[in-house]
């Protein structure tokens, strides 16, 4: 199950959508979701519908990870 939150749409349907997942580990067995400013995640996502024709929607990823999950599922 993934947690994701809807930063920007482009208004229509196209082929893909991007998750941005950005988290903080020290040890790389567990780790948290980082806390990125709105503002920044609303950039990013600005940028990446703006660079990217065929991108519809951008989201940010806030699933928590357990031990030993670090990597996409």
């Amino acid at each position: 199950t993934r947690v994701l939150y809807c930063i920007e749409e482009a208004g229509t349907p196209k082929d893909y959508v991007i998750a941005i997942r950005a988290i903080n580990t020290r040890d790389f067995l567990t780790a948290s979701v980082a806390d990125i400013p709105w503002q920044t995640l609303r950039k990013a996502a600005e940028k990446i519908l703006e660079s990217f024709d065929n991108v519809s929607e951008v989201y940010y990823d806030v699933t928590p990870k357990p031990p030993a999950t670090i990597e996409m599922e």
